[in-house]
C-alpha cells in the first residue's frame, strides 16, 4: 500500500544516514548557538568599483535599479580557491542550521539531522553570478530581501549577534541599515528547544522622518528535479506573474505566458509552446522560466515536496501579513540549465519558494511611516514521510489524498514537536470511518497510512484529523472543490498619458503608484503636474510633489507645494483631518533651517516648524514622528526637560522604536540620570538587538565615549557606513562633541588599517577588509562641521583640508546630513577639488543635475587631472534631463563635449574600465568610425581586459572591422559572465564564424569554411550559451553550411543542410529569408511564399507604433530611449524589406535599401555583408 511504502522509504533513508533512533529521547539536548568557521570552494569576485555608478533608468526586478551610493561589483573571475568563512550555527535535537554573515547573511543550510535532508538548497560552493543589484550574487539557502528584491548587499557582510533566550531558545540576529533610503532590518533566527522549526523574527524600521515604501521577501531556495512539486494551498486556483500582468488558473495553466519574455527566459528550442500543463511540477517547465504568485488569501502556508526523497519544505506565518507566496524557476530546458553551471558546480538545479510580507507580488511595495517599526514572525521546517502536503500549521503538516483506487485514501501527519497519546480520525460526511488512538508522533516519527473509504464519496466529504491527548485538534484537512476561475481577472493596466485623464484624483493616484513602486520607466511627475493643471490647489498632488522635492533636497520648491497643500486643507479656518501637509511643511522648514547660513533665518524657520509639529500632534496619524522631531528640536536648543517630555510622548505611541529609546538615553545622560539612561538602552536592545547607536551611547554613558567606535564595530558588516549613520544621529540633535569624538576615533582606526586588494581575484579577507574599513573622508568633514558649529572655524578649515586630501575611493556621499556638511565645507573652503566632486555626486544622485555639473566643473577647475570628476562630467553631459522613458533620455545623448571629458578622464586614469565602456557607448552614438573606436580600445587594451562589457565591445568592433580572427580570439579564450535578463553571448560568436567562413569560401578554402560553419552550431560554455536550437541564426548557419558542402561536391550533405535550415521554431524575421533560399534550392517553390509572409510579419511587428507610455511593468530594461528603439526598429524593418526585394530578384533595388540602412546604422554588419557579398 502506498502509505506503508512511503513510511518504509522514510525508514530506509534514516538507516542509510546511520542515525536512526528506535525511540525519541525523553530529555531534550537543548539548543546550541556557535560562531565557527567553514571552508568553501570559492570563485573570487573582483573588487568593488571605485567609480560612482549613477542611475540611468535601469529597471531591475521591476523597479529602479539604483546602485549609488553602493559600489558596483560586476567583475567576476573563474579561479576557484578554498576560503574560510565565519559560520554561525544553531542546533537542537532535530535541526542544524548555518549561515554566512560575511556573505549577506545567506542561510547556508537547515538540515534534518535524522535523514540529512536539506530543507533549503545547500550550496557547496560560492560561485557568484551577475544577478544581484550590484552584480555579484550567489544562489542557495535563504536570501533576505528588504527594502527591494534582490537587496543591494546580498553578497556583502552584514551585522550579526548571538543570543540566548529565557525559554531555552537560541538566536542568531542578522541585519543592516540600507544606505539608499536608510531603512533598517533586523532578523532573529531561532531554534526552539521543543520544536523542529526555524523561527524568523523580522523587524523592519524606518529611522527617518520621511515616509518610504518597502517590500520584504524571503527568497528560499530548494533542490528540485523531476520529482519536485510546489504545493500552494489546495484552495489556490488562481495565480499571476510579476506586476499581475498575466493571470492563470492554478495548478493547471498555460505552458507559456502571453507576453514576450526576454530571450534568456524563453527556450527557442521549444517548438511546442501550446496547451496546458500542471504548473506545480518543476519537470513540466520545458519552454520558459517562470515566476508564479499564488492568489490565496485564506491560507497561511506554502510548501514544496520532493516525492523521490519523500521530504519537503514548509513555511507558515500570519496570513494577514505574509500575503505573498511565489515560486521562481529557471526551467527544465537547455538554456535554463546553463544557470546550473553558472551558479554552482555540482549541486544542480534549484527552485525558489519565496514568501513576502505586506506584499503579494513583486514589485508590490507597501508604505512604512516615518519612524515606524513593524514586525512579523515566520516559521520553516522540514516535512517528511507523508507523501505530500495539504495543510500546514506551526504544529506540522497533513496530507490527505485520493488514491488511484477510489476506495483508498492516503492520510499522513508530520508533527513539529513530540506528541503522545494522540488520536487520528478519518470522517466521511461527518461520520468517523477510521480511528486510531494512543499514537506517538514527533518530528522524526510521522504517521502515515492508506485507509479505506467509500468509492462514491466525494473528496470534499472527507476529513482527516490529528488530536492531542486532550482532544484538541492539532492538524486537520478537508479537500476543497476546484474553481475554474473563468473568467480570469483583468491584468494590470499601463498608465495612460497624463492628458487622457480628466480627474485630478486619478492623476494623483496614478503618479503615487509609480512613486510607491519605484517605477524605473515612467516618470510620475507629469501626472502630479497634470493634476495641478486641473486643480492647482489639489492637496494630495502638492504633497506628493513636495515629498519628492524634499527627498531630492529641493526644499524651496518643496515648500511652495506644501504651503499650497496646507492652504487647501486648512481653508476657511479648518483644522485639517489630514496632518501630512503640515507635517511635511514642518519637516521642510526644519531642513531649510539646518542649511541656512543666516542664524536669524534659521531661528524663524525652526520656530514655524516647531509650531507646525505641535499642530500635527493633534491628530494621531503622524503624532509619533512629530513628537520625535519636537524632541530633536529641543535637543538642538539644549532644553533637556522639554526633549525628555517629547520623546516620552513619542514612546507612548510606539514603544518598539529603538531609535527613540536611544534618544531618550542620550537626553537622560545630559540630565545626569545614568540609571534611567541605562534602562532606556536596555529597552533599545530589546527592540533591536543590532542597534548601533545604542552601543555608542552606552560607551558615552559608561566610559565617556572611550572605545565607542570599536565597541560599535564589533560584528558589523559595512563598518564605516553604519558608524556614519550613528554620527548622523548625533549630528541631527546638535551633539557636536559626540560627533567630533566618533570621527576622531574612526580616523585613528583607519590610520592603523592595512591595505587590501581591490582589483583582480579579490580574496574573502580583502572583501571583508573593504567593508570593515573606517577610511572615509566623511569623518573628517563631519568633524570639521562640528568644529564650525562650536565656533572653531580654524579647526573646521583644518578638518576640511584633511578630508579633501584623502583618497576618493569608495566615498559616495548620499545622506541629507552629508549634503549639509559638504555644502558648508564648499562654502568655507572652496579651494578643494574633492569637496566639489563629492558635492556634485550628492546633487546628481538627487537629480539636481545642473547643480551637480557645476560642482564637477569647479572640481576640474581646481584640479585639471581629477579623473573621477572628469568622468562624471562626461557622464553628466551625456545624460541630461530625467532617466524616465516618457520625459528623458536615460541612455544618454551624443555629446562631443562629454566625449572629450571621457578622453581626459582616461588620460588621467587609464585604468578606469567603466569610463572606457561608457566612452565607447557614447562614441557609437556620436557616429565615430569603427576604426577610431577600435584604435581607442586598442590603446586601452589592458583596461578593456578587466571588464567583460569592455572587451565584448572590442569583439563587436573587430567584427565590424572585418577582423574576425581577433574577435574570435576574445570570444573563445575568455569566460564571460552574463547578467540575468541578458542574452548568452552567442550572436557575435556566430557572426564572426559565419563571416570568416564566407571569406574562406571566397578564397576556395572550403574545408576551413566548413569548420567555421560547424563551429557556429556549437554553444560554448565560456559564453554562457545554452543550446537554444537556433539562437535566431541557425537557418542562416545551415544555409551557408549547405553552400559549402555543395562547393565541395557533397550533394547529399548540401540537401541535408538545406533541410536542417527548415527545422525548429524561429521568430518572424531575417531567418525566414534563409528558409526562403533553402526551399528555393530544394525545388519546393510552392512553400516559399509562406516565408516571405513571415518576413512581412516581422516588418509589421517592427513598424507597429509603440505606445506613448512604454510597458511600465517590465522586469528588466531601461537601456534605450523610445527614440533609439524606434530608430533601431526602423533600420531593422528596412533591412528585412531589402531581403524581401532581394528574394524577389530585384538585386539593385535591394542594394539601394541596404545602403540606406548602413548610412543610418553602420554597425549592422550583415547589411554590410549583403553589399560586399551579394
Amino acid at each position: 500500500m502506498k502509505c506503508e511504502a512511503i513510511l518504509m522509504k522514510h525508514i530506509e533513508q534514516v538507516f542509510l544516514m546511520g542515525v536512526f533512533c528506535l525511540g525519541t529521547a525523553l530529555v531534550h539536548a537543548g539548543v546550541t548557538v556557535k560562531e565557527t568557521t567553514i571552508t568553501l570552494p570559492t570563485y573570487a569576485p573582483g573588487g568593488y568599483d571605485k567609480t560612482p555608478v549613477f542611475y540611468t533608468g535601469r529597471v531591475y526586478q521591476g523597479a529602479q535599479g539604483r546602485v549609488y551610493p553602493y559600489p558596483m561589483q560586476d567583475v567576476l573571475h573563474d579561479v576557484k580557491k578554498d576560503e574560510t568563512y565565519k559560520h554561525l550555527t544553531l542546533e537542537n535535537d532535530w535541526l542544524q542550521m548555518g549561515l554566512l554573515p560575511e556573505h549577506g547573511g545567506h542561510l547556508l543550510n537547515l538540515t534534518d539531522k535524522q535523514t540529512g535532508f536539506e530543507t533549503f538548497y545547500r550550496q557547496h560552493v560560492v560561485k557568484p553570478a551577475l544577478i544581484g543589484m550590484l552584480g555579484a550574487w550567489i544562489s542557495g539557502g535563504v536570501e533576505w530581501n528588504f527594502p527591494h528584491h534582490h537587496r543591494a548587499t546580498s553578497s556583502m557582510p552584514i551585522d550579526w549577534k548571538l543570543g540566548s533566550n529565557k525559554d531555552g531558545s537560541k538566536t542568531i540576529w542578522i541585519g543592516e541599515t540600507e544606505f539608499r533610503r536608510r531603512l533598517k532590518w533586523t532578523i532573529g533566527l531561532s531554534l526552539l528547544p521543543d520544536r523542529a522549526v526555524l523561527q524568523a523574527e523580522n523587524i523592519f524600521m524606518n529611522r527617518s522622518p520621511y515616509i518610504e515604501s518597502m517590500l520584504y521577501w524571503a527568497n528560499v531556495s530548494v533542490h528540485c528535479g523531476d520529482d519536485y512539486q510546489v504545493l500552494f494551498p489546495p484552495s489556490c486556483h488562481l495565480a499571476c506573474d510579476h506586476h499581475k500582468n498575466f493571470w492563470t488558473s492554478y495548478p493547471i495553466g498555460p505552458k507559456v505566458v502571453d507576453h514576450a519574455w526576454l530571450p534568456s527566459q524563453r527556450s527557442k528550442y521549444a517548438d511546442d509552446v501550446e496547451g496546458l500543463i500542471d504548473l506545480s511540477w518543476w519537470k513540466n517547465f520545458t519552454a520558459e522560466s517562470r515566476s508564479i504568485f499564488a492568489m490565496d488569501p485564506e491560507n497561511a502556508w506554502l510548501a514544496g515536496y520532493d516525492h523521490k526523497k519523500n521530504a519537503g519544505t514548509a513555511h507558515v506565518s500570519n496570513r494577514h501579513i505574509t500575503v505573498g507566496k511565489k515560486f521562481f524557476l529557471w526551467g527544465n530546458f537547455p538554456e535554463a540549465h546553463v544557470w546550473d553551471t553558472v551558479l554552482t558546480d555540482k549541486d544542480g538545479p534549484y527552485l525558489e519558494l519565496m514568501v513576502g510580507c505586506w506584499s503579494g507580488n513583486q514589485p508590490d511595495y507597501s508604505w512604512i511611516d516615518p519612524y515606524e517599526t513593524r514586525t512579523v514572525k515566520q516559521y520553516w521546517f522540514p516535512v517528511k514521510g507523508i507523501g505530500g502536503v495539504k495543510n500546514v500549521t506551526i504544529d506540522g503538516a497533513v496530507n490527505l489524498e485520493r488514491m488511484e483506487k477510489r476506495e483508498e485514501v492516503l492520510l499522513g501527519f508530520h508533527s513539529t514537536r513530540i506528541l503522545k497519546g494522540c488520536t487520528v480520525e478519518l470522517f466521511e460526511n461527518g461520520k468517523p470511518v477510521f480511528t486510531e488512538t494512543e499514537i506517538a508522533i514527533d518530528p522524526d516519527t510521522p504517521w502515515c497510512k492508506t485507509l479505506k473509504v467509500s468509492a462514491d464519496v466525494k473528496d470534499q466529504a472527507l476529513t482527516g484529523r490529528l488530536l492531542d491527548r486532550y482532544g484538541k485538534v492539532i492538524l486537520a484537512y478537508t479537500p476543497v472543490p476546484d474553481d475554474p476561475n473563468d473568467p480570469l481577472p483583468p491584468k494590470v493596466e499601463n498608465p495612460r498619458p497624463p492628458a487622457e485623464y480628466t480627474s485630478a484624483e486619478e492623476l494623483y493616484l496614478t503618479g503615487l503608484r509609480l512613486d510607491q513602486f519605484h517605477n524605473g520607466l515612467i516618470d510620475p511627475v507629469p501626472y502630479y503636474e497634470q493634476a495641478l493643471k486641473l486643480d492647482p490647489s489639489c492637496s494630495a498632488a502638492n504633497v506628493a510633489l513636495g515629498i519628492r522635492l524634499a527627498k531630492n533636497g529641493e526644499f524651496t520648491s518643496a515648500e511652495k507645494h506644501l504651503r499650497a497643500a496646507v492652504a487647501r486643507v486648512t481653508r476657511n479656518y479648518t483644522r485639517a483631518k489630514d496632518a501630512e501637509p503640515e507635517y511635511m511643511l514642518a519637516l521642510v522648514l526644519e531642513e531649510q533651517a539646518r542649511l541656512a547660513a543666516d542664524p536669524i533665518e534659521a531661528a524663524a524657520k525652526l520656530k514655524e516648524a516647531e509650531d507646525l509639529f505641535w499642530r500635527v500632534t493633534w491628530r494621531a496619524t503622524l503624532a509619533r514622528p512629530a513628537y520625535v522631531e519636537l524632541a530633536r528640536l529641543a535637543c538642538l536648543k539644549g532644553d533637556w526637560q522639554e526633549a525628555l517630555a517629547r520623546v516620552d510622548n513619542a514612546l507612548d505611541r510606539d514603544a518598539k522604536s529603538a531609535k527613540s529609546h536611544v534618544l531618550k538615553a542620550y537626553i537622560l545622560r545630559k540630565l545626569g540620570q545614568a540609571s534611567p539612561a541605562s534602562d532606556s538602552l536596555r529597552a533599545a536592545v530589546a527592540c533591536d538587538a543590532l542597534d548601533s547607536w545604542g552601543v555608542v551611547e552606552l560607551a558615552f554613558l559608561k566610559k565617556g565615549g572611550k572605545d565607542a567606535v570599536s565597541d560599535a564595530g564589533k560584528n558589523r558588516g559595512i563598518k564605516a557606513q553604519q558608524l556614519l549613520e550613528t554620527v548622523c544621529d548625533y549630528w541631527g540633535i546638535g551633539a557636536w562633541d559626540e560627533v567630533a569624538e566618533l570621527c576622531r576615533q574612526a580616523d585613528a582606526i583607519a590610520a592603523a588599517e592595512q591595505p587590501y586588494a581591490t582589483e583582480g581575484e579579490v580574496l574573502l579577507k580583502d572583501t571583508v577588509a573593504a567593508c570593515a574599513s573606517h577610511k572615509s573622508p566623511l569623518f573628517a568633514y563631519f568633524a570639521g562641521h562640528a568644529a564650525a558649529m562650536k565656533g572653531d572655524l580654524n579647526g573646521a578649515k583644518m578638518c576640511y583640508a584633511a578630508a579633501a586630501a584623502q583618497s576618493t575611493a569608495y566615498c559616495f556621499p548620499n545622506r541629507t546630513e552629508e549634503y549639509a556638511v559638504l555644502k558648508h565645507a564648499a562654502t568655507l573652503c572652496p579651494e578643494f577639488a574633492n569637496t566639489w566632486y563629492y558635492l556634485g555626486n550628492v546633487l546628481w544622485n538627487r537629480d539636481q543635475k545642473e547643480e551637480a555639473l557645476a560642482c564637477w566643473k569647479k572640481a576640474v577647475a581646481q584640479h585639471a587631472q581629477h579623473a573621477l570628476a572628469l568622468r562624471n562630467l562626461g557622464f553628466g553631459l551625456a545624460h541630461p534631463g530625467t532617466y524616465f522613458t516618457n520625459t528623458g533620455v536615460p541612455s544618454g545623448v551624443p555629446s562631443r563635449e562629454a566625449y572629450d571629458c571621457y578622453l581626459r578622464a582616461l588620460a588621467a586614469d587609464p585604468s578606469n574600465f567603466r569610463a572606457l565602456e561608457e566612452m565607447d557607448k557614447l562614441a557609437e552614438k556620436l557616429g565615430i568610425s569603427t576604426a577610431e573606436r577600435l584604435a581607442t580600445m586598442q590603446t586601452y587594451r589592458a583596461t578593456a581586459e578587466k571588464y567583460d562589457a569592455c572587451i565584448l565591445r572590442m569583439a563587436y568592433l573587430f567584427n565590424e572591422a572585418g577582423n574576425y580572427d581577433e574577435s574570435l580570439k576574445i570570444l573563445t579564450s575568455r569566460r564571460f559572465h552574463v547578467w540575468e535578463g541578458g542574452e548568452g553571448l552567442l550572436i557575435p560568436f556566430v557572426d564572426a564564424l559565419l563571416l570568416r567562413g564566407l571569406n574562406k569560401m571566397a578564397a576556395k578554402d572550403f574545408g576551413a569554411a566548413q569548420k567555421d560553419f560547424e563551429t557556429a552550431l556549437t554553444y560554448p560554455e565560456n559564453l554562457q550559451a545554452g543550446r537554444p536550437g537556433d539562437a535566431g541564426m541557425e537557418p542562416k548557419v545551415r544555409y551557408y553550411l549547405a553552400q559549402c558542402r555543395k562547393a565541395q561536391g557533397d550533394n547529399a550533405g548540401y540537401k541535408a543542410e538545406l533541410d536542417n535550415a527548415l527545422k525548429g521554431w524561429v521568430k518572424p524575421g531575417e531567418m525566414n529569408y534563409y528558409r526562403f533560399l533553402a526551399l528555393t534550392e530544394l525545388g519546393r517553390t510552392g512553400e516559399t511564399a509562406a516565408q516571405l509572409e513571415e518576413l512581412k510579419k516581422g516588418i509589421a511587428a517592427l513598424e507597429k507604433p509603440q505606445p506613448q507610455v512604454i510597458d511600465a511593468y517590465a522586469k528588466f530594461g531601461g537601456a534605450n530611449t523610445p527614440a533609439e528603439r524606434r530608430a533601431y526598429r526602423a533600420a531593422e524593418a528596412l533591412y528585412l524589406r531589402g531581403l524581401i526585394i532581394k528574394a524577389e530578384g530585384k538585386a539593385n533595388e535591394a542594394r539601394t535599401l541596404f545602403s540606406q540602412v548602413l548610412k543610418e546604422r553602420p554597425t549592422m554588419i550583415w547589411v554590410k555583408a549583403m553589399l560586399e557579398k551579394p
